[in-house]
């Protein structure tokens, strides 16, 4: 859970601000990402939760021809970017 303050809305752009503690991010949401018409207004407070699910690690198929790897390939761990669209 995140918490975070709307800075300003532009049009149908809502810029919010969220303090991460050792970091201040800005994300910007447009209108249409909130359900029902409720968009927030300037300086209204709001909360972001993320929902993960765990699945299998997909790792890509090695190559018998390719002996060297980079630290980056044989790590496992992986970044994901969130992609669709978004409600809130």
């Amino acid at each position: 859970m995140v918490e975070g303050v709307v800075r300003s809305i532009d049009n149908d752009r809502i810029h919010v601000l969220f303090d991460l503690g050792d970091d201040i991010t800005e994300q910007v949401y447009e209108r249409r990402q909130f359900l029902d018409g409720k968009s927030p207004n300037e300086r209204d407070r709001l909360t972001v939760f993320v929902h993960m699910t765990r699945r299998p690690l997909e790792l890509p198929e090695k190559h018998e021809d390719s002996s060297e790897h980079t630290e980056n390939e044989q790590s496992p761990r992986r970044r994901a970017a969130i992609r669709g669209p978004h409600k809130f």
